[in-house]
């Protein structure tokens, strides 16, 4: 007959041909293990390639950052040179005081030389030395027809017989509706050197700038050595293919491997190119890999020798079990040793456990920082937490006992009725509301109601979890104004455009005319509201705004601006009123006035004035020296309306224009209140009509 002995494997000398328990724990150990390693092998293989997905991620940001600052290097040189081509002196036909302009223009550090060419292609000057540097090479006969046919043109490199890399930008001249020029710099590419570490290049990286046939414009490796060259096939293939983004592999000039990102600038027709090492894309693989073969040896080592060790150890509770197995049939006492079995000591500690937890969630009630609260079928507190203390200013025992109507509003003490109806139904309920604390203070408040059952599922109280929300109510309330604040804004932004648009209208010559006016009015108006949302809408430094509006009309003919005045920051409207009042002032002065000429000289101050009876104002003067003999406009425009009338209407300011001989001289005097306080708006309607 077969004992309790022979089936545990205890006292029986005879040969097994059964499974040891050695084996079946070395088996158990491999069922669980092997999924587990080949799972995290897997998950490490995700994880490595999410980090390489990261990396080209990273790698085609960088390549857009660039192309960006590459667009944005080149439309920077085509609006300096559409600005000159603007000329009146090119307009009149006055061509040796429009080379002078164009000298100017070429001294800034970004310009070679620049040229000014006819419809047939021939050069009617240069700024540079040595003309040869800027005659037609390669495509640039179609590039010029192109010119002539209204659209801007970036050329790819080009070499001078001197040897000098440039590239040249392009712009058409209209006169009278018709293209008469073609106006064009000659940029060396050094300036392209400083746009990979604006745009986030990594050291171990390589980037580079290709023109349409593949000739580097710049690199940021071994930028010297490789500028002109012929770029690799890979290279010159994405240059000259169809796509204009995408991601390539291949090998640099100096053989090393890489994956590529790139990028088309629809400006120049140039590619973006942003390379990293393939040692650095496979490094989280290699890397990943490698733990996870130490780790899983590693395991597996550890776990059979833990297996072996527990195996030796599973007989001692095994004798256990069969003592505490006959001590129940026997009706004997157990013993209160361990088992060193988990299911055997869980139930003869279940019901120890279950005293721990009912002591445990006490706790967690009395340390929560929200209210937490049971009310009876009557309406009274049977318990009241320290988080309910804190929240409502009332002491456990001073609510224990009480209707808990004592922390409701007394128009919804209706609302707390259905609450108990609710929660006596068996429904739990989740609700926002408004509560009271000992001090009146009213608080907005989340609501979390159950019922509480009895032993025999019968519903003899409710729980409530009561929790603050008065800073997240606060906050839609802000969010609210902000919206309001926003479509404000809006209109008024609109407004003021469809203003623009209107005045310039009426007083442009031709559509030509209009379109040059309104960009740049268009230009001095976002100027403003740049500075404005840096500011993020509080009010803009009135020196800040100034530089921001003249400052590049100074920079463009070398003239003298000098601004002084003390530190006032002025209100988001004053900032536009006063704003596109500059940019006229400015944009005037550029055409006929002391920006017009480099000997030409602009001070603006402001000072505060304080009447002997009255609030205080502020005085903002523009005074211009040196430049042409002023003489009063014969017609006024929107550009008159602007500077005479807008400021005085939107700020209550008086504005005084004296068009003196030697140099206009505008005076603008306002309440200190009207410039620095932002005036009370009206959701419905804009600030301007």
């Amino acid at each position: 007959m077969m004992t309790w002995r022979d089936v545990v494997g205890l006292g029986s000398d005879v040969p097994r041909t059964d499974p040891t328990i050695r084996s079946r724990v070395f088996s158990l150990i491999a069922i669980v293990l092997i999924p587990l390693l080949l799972l995290f092998a897997w998950l490490a293989a995700q994880f490595a390639q999410s980090q390489r997905r990261i990396i080209e991620v990273e790698r085609l940001s960088i390549t857009s950052n660039l192309t960006h600052l590459l667009d944005r290097q080149i439309t920077g040189i085509q609006g300096v040179l559409t600005g000159l081509g603007n000329s009146e002196a090119l307009t009149m036909g006055d061509l040796s005081h429009f080379k002078r302009h164009a000298a100017v223009v070429a001294r800034l550090p970004k310009f070679s030389a620049i040229s000014l060419l006819n419809t047939k292609g021939d050069l009617i000057f240069s700024t540079a030395a040595d003309a040869d540097i800027i005659m037609l090479q390669g495509n640039d006969a179609a590039d010029l027809a192109q010119v002539f046919a209204g659209q801007p043109v970036v050329s790819g490199m080009r070499d001078s017989k001197a040897g000098v890399h440039t590239f040249a930008v392009t712009v058409p001249v209209q006169i009278n509706d018709k293209i008469e020029y073609a106006l064009s710099a000659d940029i060396r590419p050094a300036v392209l050197g400083g746009l990979f570490k604006e745009a986030g290049l990594k050291p171990e990286w390589v980037a580079a700038i290709i023109d349409r046939t593949g000739r580097f414009m710049a690199r940021s490796l071994s930028p010297e050595e490789r500028l002109g060259h012929q770029s690799t096939p890979a290279l010159t293939a994405a240059a000259m293919g169809r796509e204009t983004i995408g991601m390539f592999e291949n090998k640099t000039l100096e053989g090393l491997a890489v994956g590529n990102s790139f990028r088309r600038s629809s400006l120049s027709d140039w590619t973006a190119v942003v390379a990293v090492p393939q040692s650095i894309l496979n490094g989280p693989f290699r890397k990943v890999m490698s733990y996870v073969v130490i780790a899983g040896t590693a395991i597996t080592f550890l776990s059979l020798v833990l297996a072996s060790l527990m195996a030796a150890r599973i007989s001692e509770p095994v004798r256990n079990l069969r003592d505490t197995a006959t001590a129940l049939i026997e009706g004997r006492t157990i013993a209160e040793a361990p088992l060193n079995i988990v299911e055997l000591n869980d139930v003869r500690t279940a019901f120890k456990q279950a005293i721990s937890k009912s002591g445990h969630l006490a706790a967690i009630v009395a340390s929560s920082g929200d209210a937490i609260i049971s009310v009876g079928l009557d309406g009274r507190v049977q318990s009241w937490n320290q988080g309910a203390e804190h929240l409502f200013g009332y002491t456990a025992g001073e609510m224990i006992g009480r209707h808990k109507d004592a922390v409701v509003p007394e128009n919804r003490v209706s609302e707390l009725q259905a609450h108990i109806d609710t929660a006596a139904a068996g429904g739990n309920m989740r609700s926002e509301t408004v509560r009271k604390t000992r001090d009146g203070k009213l608080l907005d408040v989340s609501l979390d109601m159950a019922p509480i059952r009895d032993s025999d599922g019968k519903v003899v109280a409710m729980s409530s979890i009561i929790h603050d929300i008065t800073d997240r109510k606060n906050a839609e309330k802000h969010q609210r104004f902000l919206m309001r604040e926003l479509t404000h804004r809006s209109k008024n932004l609109l407004a003021i455009v469809q203003s623009m648009a209107r005045q310039t209208a009426r007083s442009a010559a031709s559509l030509k005319d209009f379109e040059t006016e309104y960009m740049q009015r268009l230009q001095g108006l976002a100027a403003s509201h740049d500075l404005l949302v840096n500011q993020n809408w509080t009010g803009a430094p009135i020196d800040e705004l100034i530089r921001r509006q003249v400052a590049a009309f100074a920079e463009t003919n070398g003239a003298n601006l000098a601004i002084s005045g003390p530190d006032l920051i002025i209100s988001a409207k004053a900032a536009q009123s006063i704003g596109l009042a500059l940019h006229e002032l400015a944009t005037n002065s550029m055409k006929y006035g002391a920006l017009s000429t480099p000997k030409g000289k602009v001070s603006i101050d402001w000072e505060y004035q304080q009447p002997e009876t009255g609030d205080q104002h502020v005085q903002i003067k523009w005074e211009e020296h040196n430049g042409p003999t002023v003489t009063p406009p014969t017609r006024k425009g929107f550009g008159t309306f602007v500077i005479e009338r807008m400021a005085t209407q939107s700020l209550s300011a008086k504005v005084n224009v004296d068009f003196r001989p030697e140099g206009l001289i505008w005076t603008l005097v306002a309440p200190a209140t009207a410039l620095q306080t932002e005036p009370e708006f009206d959701a419905g309607e804009g600030d301007v009509a």
